[in-house]
């Protein structure tokens, strides 16, 4: 088995660092230093309903613009305000190819990870940065009520 020839744990974020550092496009990099962190699925899926709110600005402006600017502005979408920043006025269908390729990295990035998961290779914990740890002595009762959100 392929997972017995690696002695320290790999780093999922490895393709990541690879673009960060070594992709051509400014953009790309910026993106991908954005994800250094985030977990598989959560960066993957958050491209994608970011890809999908682009084109339906495309098809139905109106409803496009509406859940686009809905994303944009949840208080807990700081990493799809990111990378949607990125991209930022390059152009709509220029923008949609870019979120595309990253989208490609992301699946890439995933695809690594079943692959170490099936061969039993170990893996580097991911540090989520949009994640604050609190202390554990900390007592925070908070309630979200569903008529405080517009």
């Amino acid at each position: 088995m392929i997972g017995k020839l690696f002695t320290e744990p790999v780093d999922p974020d490895l393709i990541l660092q690879d673009t960060a550092r070594e992709h051509q496009d400014h953009e790309m990099r910026a993106m991908a230093n954005l994800t250094l962190g985030i977990g598989l699925d959560d960066a993957y899926f958050a491209v994608q309903e970011l890809i999908e709110a682009m084109r339906l600005t495309i098809r139905c402006p109106n409803e496009g613009k509406t859940i686009l600017s809905n994303i944009l502005s949840d208080d807990w979408s700081d990493y799809q305000r990111g990378i949607y920043f990125c991209v930022a006025g390059r152009g709509q269908s220029k923008m949609i190819k870019m979120l595309e390729a990253f989208a490609r990295i992301l699946e890439a990035r995933g695809r690594a990870d079943k692959f170490f998961q099936e061969q039993g290779i170990r893996k580097r914990k991911l540090n989520d940065p949009y994640q604050q740890s609190l202390p554990s002595n900390l007592n925070c009762n908070i309630s979200f009520s569903a008529a405080s959100k517009t």
